[in-house]
């Protein structure tokens, strides 16, 4: 729902019970300027947001919980789309003498070694 700010000054009790229902966007000379949310859905915005941290800051509980994730196997599929760029950039540089093959098999041995350093 959309109001101006002047529908907003007269008609505030009606606008702020709609608010509880949905968000209702304030407009001024048009254009969008606030959105009115209850303060349900505010909190709720609130609880979602992230805070950014350093990897120096996390403790080593952390550190292990991270390093035991694992990508689902049905996520696969999306290697190819790292083994090709890369096969890309290789074969531009003919010395490398790469083929798609010797690509995937370094990635792949990669994620092996990544894996047997970070299993406890």
């Amino acid at each position: 729902m959309k109001v101006s700010s002047a529908d907003l000054v007269e008609n505030f009790g009606a606008i702020s019970d709609k608010a509880l229902i949905e968000p209702v966007t304030i407009t001024a000379d048009g254009r969008d300027r606030l959105v009115l949310i209850s303060g349900a859905e505010y909190d709720r915005l609130k609880r979602r947001d992230r805070r950014a941290i350093l990897v120096e800051d996390l403790s080593d509980d952390e550190m292990a919980e991270i390093a035991g994730q694992r990508v689902p196997e049905h996520y696969d599929l999306q290697n190819e789309e790292l083994v090709a760029p890369t096969y890309d950039k290789m074969k531009s540089n003919p010395e490398r003498g790469l083929s798609p093959d010797d690509v995937r098999l370094r990635l792949d041995t990669r994620a092996a070694a990544h894996r047997e350093t970070s299993e406890p």
